[in-house]
């Protein structure tokens, strides 16, 4: 279903580890598409398409809990700042 661009040289091997399936998840939803391993089926396009359409705006929600966490916890640690 997904290829990359050593697997077209003629090598097939088995090259999903961990860590490139977390690149591939991440520059599939984060806008900065490598290209480093693309789908090559249709179906494997579908599904790609669904991933992110679902997991970017899932990140955004997820960046945006993160700096709440951070701002109350940094409001509750700073003083306030009367003049």
């Amino acid at each position: 279903m997904f290829e990359s661009n050593y697997l077209q040289s003629g090598t097939k091997e088995n090259h999903w580890t961990l860590t490139s399936s977390i690149l591939f998840a991440t520059t599939t939803v984060i806008p900065v598409g490598y290209g480093f391993i693309t789908p090559i089926t249709e179906t494997g396009r579908l599904i790609l398409i669904i991933y992110g359409l679902i997991g970017a705006p899932l990140l955004i929600v997820t960046i945006t809990d993160i700096g709440k966490f951070f701002s109350s916890y940094l409001m509750h640690f700073i003083p306030e700042v009367h003049p």
